[in-house]
């Protein structure tokens, strides 16, 4: 995950949300993120296709050349994207 919130508890919050409904979150790293969403590597879009929708639609979706899956939690745009993730339902185990 990418914060560019400047708010680590932001995404600590993520990523105990993420992790609730049953995703493997790597490293958060703190950058200048300026739009939010789901970022994927070439190649790799159905993983983050699924994520995507699940948090509000293809739009937050885009190829880039990151390793992984990636969230980005952007600067001025976050809200929406939090708010999705907040209302992901917990994996039953």
């Amino acid at each position: 995950m990418v914060n560019g919130t400047g708010d680590p508890a932001l995404a600590d919050e993520v990523v105990a949300r993420l992790t609730a409904a049953g995703l493997t979150v790597g490293t958060v790293t703190t950058a200048e993120a300026g739009v939010s969403g789901i970022e994927h590597p070439e190649g790799e879009s159905a993983g983050a296709q699924w994520l995507a929708e699940a948090l509000g639609g293809a739009a937050v979706l885009r190829e880039t050349a990151v390793l992984q899956v990636t969230v980005v939690l952007g600067a001025t745009d976050s809200a929406p994207l939090v708010a999705a993730v907040d209302a992901l339902p917990a994996c039953a185990d």
